[in-house]
């Protein structure tokens, strides 16, 4: 998992400055995953990962259907991260429900 420099500091100073780190996180779905979700990160985040990051933060979207591959990150960005931080975070969701569905793989 790289960073370049700019990310590295941003990180920084997210991390070390409390009342920073709250009200970013509470308005960033993005940062709010990479601060409080970050041991699920192994790998840089790819650019469709920051797009549903961005798309499950968006208010003005009030459905939204995630498809994509095994492995990229659809569980762990929209039913574990973005239910605590739609409670917590600038959307201040009262309920969250959380619909979700696999297709079995044929072997």
């Amino acid at each position: 998992r790289s960073m370049d420099m700019s990310q590295e500091t941003t990180m920084e100073k997210i991390l070390t400055h409390r009342k920073t780190r709250l009200a970013l996180c509470r308005q960033n779905h993005y940062w709010f995953f990479h601060v409080y979700f970050k041991h699920y990160l192994q790998f840089e985040t790819a650019q469709f990962q920051k797009e549903m990051l961005s798309l499950t933060a968006d208010p003005g979207i009030p459905y939204l259907a995630l498809l994509a591959f095994r492995g990229s990150a659809k569980t762990s960005i929209a039913t574990t991260s973005l239910p605590v931080w739609s409670i917590i975070g600038e959307l201040q969701k009262k309920y969250v429900v959380i619909a979700s569905s696999n297709r079995p793989s044929r072997t």
